[in-house]
């Protein structure tokens, strides 16, 4: 069992908790908090079995197994990079980090300091999405893939959008989609083309509506719709997926159960696959991802260097809407 130090206390941060002790892999040993107040709030609501922390540099000199960072955007990278001078793992929440450029900071000093560092993208870890890449190896060549996520508006996406440049949906929610796609389809993107809008409603006054068109290095395109803004309907935060392959195609409604619907090609005999390998459900595979990759002395599944793939989807996705063209991810991974 490894011994974790959280750094973060708050929202969902906090609901790290459960799912170290669901990993079978980790405990969690410390939690760090620039406020005792926060600290005193995490300790009433789950228990005082973790030492608090206020200082961090005191808190990278216990004896912790790695660093988990759920804080802020904005300090992810100078939090991971001081974990790596400390001679820690470290598993950090998506968003990578609050812009590319700091993102490639980090992972410049990941390679100077040989560090391991894991990205959290926990909507990979979903059974019937791990079911469906594996039934897209027996469809052949996919054509497109398409994924609409669509979820209600809310007066608090004015608070979150104080933490995002142009649009909460694309900086926030996009992630998970890119990601998702690059996990599907075992490639990387190529170029990406944007355009987004927002509703009269929205009063955080960002463009919570896109339309993001991807291609990718094996020629599948990928579409992705999606609304922070909606009114009635709404999907998953996951999404609901369409993949259109040379020999069927599969639906997913973006359930954490089932919910997939395979259509094969006339006279064609093609099942639903098994997951092989799934490793648990959102953080707790994660967690076990993160815990194997530090016993096998490898790099992790959502590692950073991988990542950069998927953050720059979205980096390029801001780009384009921004100057209103399509951008290469040459551009920005050369």
């Amino acid at each position: 069992m490894k011994n974790a130090l959280q750094v973060g206390t708050a929202g969902w941060a906090s609901s790290w908790v459960p799912f170290y002790e669901k990993s079978g892999a980790w405990k969690l040993g410390g939690v760090v908090s620039r406020s005792p107040q926060a600290l005193e709030s995490f300790h009433q609501k789950h228990g005082r079995d973790m030492r608090g922390y206020t200082d961090y540099a005191e808190a990278l000199q216990g004896d912790y197994d790695a660093v988990v960072i759920s804080a802020p955007h904005h300090v992810h990278v100078p939090l991971a990079i001081q974990a790596l001078a400390a001679g820690k793992p470290v598993l950090v929440e998506k968003p990578l980090a609050d812009s590319f450029a700091s993102a490639l900071e980090l992972a410049k000093i990941a390679r100077q300091t040989s560090g391991l560092v894991m990205v959290s993208q926990n909507f990979r870890y979903r059974e019937p999405l791990w079911q469906l890449r594996a039934t897209c190896r027996e469809l052949g060549t996919i054509s497109a893939l398409r994924v609409e996520m669509v979820q209600e508006y809310a007066p608090y996406l004015v608070n979150v959008a104080r933490k995002n440049r142009v649009s909460s949906l694309l900086e926030e929610v996009f992630i998970h989609q890119a990601d998702q796609a690059r996990f599907i389809l075992g490639a990387n993107p190529v170029r990406v083309f944007t355009q987004a809008w927002a509703d009269r409603w929205d009063e955080s006054g960002q463009a919570n509506n896109a339309d993001v068109l991807v291609e990718f290095t094996n020629g599948t395109r990928f579409s992705y719709h999606g609304s922070w803004s909606s009114r009635g309907a709404k999907t998953t935060w996951a999404g609901t997926w369409r993949v259109r392959a040379e020999h069927g195609t599969i639906d997913w409604d973006g359930g954490e159960q089932g919910g997939l619907t395979l259509h094969p090609q006339k006279d064609t005999v093609i099942k639903l696959q098994d997951p092989v390998g799934f490793p648990g459900f959102d953080r707790i595979g994660v967690l076990r991802e993160f815990s194997a990759a530090i016993d096998e002395r490898r790099q992790p599944a959502c590692s950073l260097a991988d990542n950069l793939w998927s953050f720059g989807m979205v980096a390029a996705a801001v780009m384009s809407l921004e100057q209103r063209r399509p951008v290469a991810m040459a551009e920005l991974l050369t």
